[in-house]
C-alpha cells in the first residue's frame, strides 16, 4: 500500500534487498525497472526521480517492509533472511 512516507535512500535499498535476500534483477523485476536503474541507484551513480522511488518501495512493501514516517524502514523479523 502506497502512503506519501514511502521514501529510501541508496544504502537503505541495498541493505533491505541483502536482508530479504533479493538480487538486483528481481527487485527491478518486482519494480517494473531496468536492473542498471537499481545498479546505478544503489551505487550512488544516480538520483531516481519520484516514481523510480515509488515503485522500488512499492515493491519491498509488497514483501513486508515498512516505511516510517521518520525515514526508517522496517524489516519485520519473519522477513529478514537467516
Amino acid at each position: 500500500m502506497y502512503t506519501n512516507n514511502m521514501n529510501i535512500t541508496s544504502a537503505q535499498c541495498r541493505g533491505v534487498r541483502n536482508a530479504l535476500s533479493l538480487s538486483r534483477a528481481e527487485l527491478a523485476e518486482a519494480a517494473g525497472l531496468g536492473e542498471r536503474t537499481i545498479v546505478d541507484f544503489e551505487r550512488g551513480a544516480r538520483v531516481p526521480n519520484n516514481a523510480t522511488i515509488t515503485a522500488i518501495c512499492l515493491a519491498l512493501s509488497e514483501r513486508g517492509i515498512i516505511f516510517g514516517e521518520d525515514g526508517q524502514v522496517c524489516i519485520p523479523s519473519k522477513q529478514r533472511n537467516g
